[in-house]
């Protein structure tokens, strides 16, 4: 199948350009080349589902370039965790995710067999109103505004094992502080 659609809307999330292909077969479901413009940068897809094995796998990588990140969190619900959200982040993200895990019976992902690996770089960022980092500056650094931090660019990578993140070792130069 090969889909084009000018415009595409989900919930609030909103994306103009969508191109892509999808490959559907006994041996599951694959998309090539999903392109899509959303958030004032673009978003590409390749991957898909594997079944008729005796476990289904999901596997996949996706190439964010540019793309707002406020407006990315606003229009995914903050991809329904509170940890940080578009009220606290913004920035221009770049990423390459990377990504596979096993499926159980429902089809939902194995999460403890999760496999993956993110590269990413976020330009122009701003941290605001983050209560953990405003915490630190009750501590150390009083005579700084840790409510309102400004980084030019944060990147470095990210890797998944089960449900461990590791983030490893990255330089933060920031208007309040490096390290």
């Amino acid at each position: 199948l090969n889909l084009t659609s000018n415009l595409f809307t989900s919930r609030k999330f909103v994306a103009q350009k969508v191109r892509g292909e999808a490959t559907i077969s006994t041996q599951g479901m694959e998309l090539k080349n999903f392109n899509l413009n959303t958030c004032k940068g673009t978003i590409t897809v390749n991957g898909g589902l594997q079944t008729g094995r005796s476990t289904d796998k999901i596997s996949g990588n996706v190439q964010i370039k540019h793309v707002n990140m406020k407006e990315f969190l606003l229009s995914a619900d903050n991809f329904d965790q509170t940890a940080i959200t578009a009220d606290n982040l913004n920035g221009n993200l770049s990423a390459y995710v990377n990504f596979s895990a096993p499926l159980d019976t429902a089809y939902t992902p194995r999460t403890d067999s999760m496999q993956g690996d993110i590269y990413f770089s976020l330009k122009g960022g701003r941290i605001t109103n983050f209560e953990p980092l405003a915490n630190v500056g009750k501590y150390i650094f009083k005579n700084r505004d840790f409510n309102n931090v400004t980084f030019d660019e944060i990147k470095d990578s990210v890797t998944l094992v089960g449900t461990n993140l590791t983030i490893h070792r990255m330089e933060i130069a920031s208007n309040v502080l490096r390290m």
